[in-house]
C-alpha cells in the first residue's frame, strides 16, 4: 500500500539557503488548516490553528529535530500580502539563525527576503482560490 502524502508535501516549498528550516505556500485556507493540522500532528504541538475568518495571510513556524518549518498562507493571492508574510518568515528564520535585523544587518533581511519573493511569487494564481 502506498504512503499517503502528507497535506503540505504538495504545496511549494523552500529549503532556505544558508540559514536551514523549510517554508511552505498555501494560497487556500482548506490547504493550509489541512497542512497546519499536519504540522502540529508530526511535531506534537497543542496549539489551536490560527482563526483565518477575515484574514488575507497568516503565518505559523513550527520546529523540530530536523529544523524550523514556516507555513504561509495568503489568500487573496495579493502580491502584497505575499510580501508581508515573507517578511515575517525572514524576521523568524534571521531570529533563529541569532542574526540581528537591526540597521546594520539590513541587506541581510532585504537579500533573504528577496530570495523567498523570488521563489514563491509564481504560485500565485491571477485566479481567486475559493477556499
Amino acid at each position: 500500500m502506498a504512503k499517503k502524502p502528507h497535506p503540505f508535501e504538495s504545496l511549494p516549498h523552500l529549503h532556505v539557503p544558508i540559514f536551514g528550516g523549510h517554508i511552505y505556500m498555501a494560497t487556500g485556507r482548506k490547504a493550509f488548516l489541512a497542512a497546519h493540522a499536519e504540522l502540529r500532528r508530526l511535531n506534537r504541538v497543542e496549539r489551536p490553528a490560527p482563526d483565518l475568518t477575515g484574514n488575507l495571510g497568516v503565518t505559523s513556524y513550527f520546529e523540530n529535530e530536523q529544523g524550523a518549518v514556516g507555513l504561509i498562507g495568503v489568500f487573496g493571492h495579493n502580491r502584497t500580502t505575499l510580501i508581508h508574510e515573507l517578511a515575517h518568515c525572514t524576521f523568524d528564520v534571521l531570529d533563529r539563525a541569532g542574526v540581528e535585523t537591526g540597521e546594520g544587518n539590513r541587506e541581510t533581511f532585504c537579500y533573504l527576503l528577496d530570495t523567498l519573493y523570488a521563489h514563491f511569487a509564481p504560485f500565485l494564481r491571477a485566479k481567486k482560490d475559493k477556499s
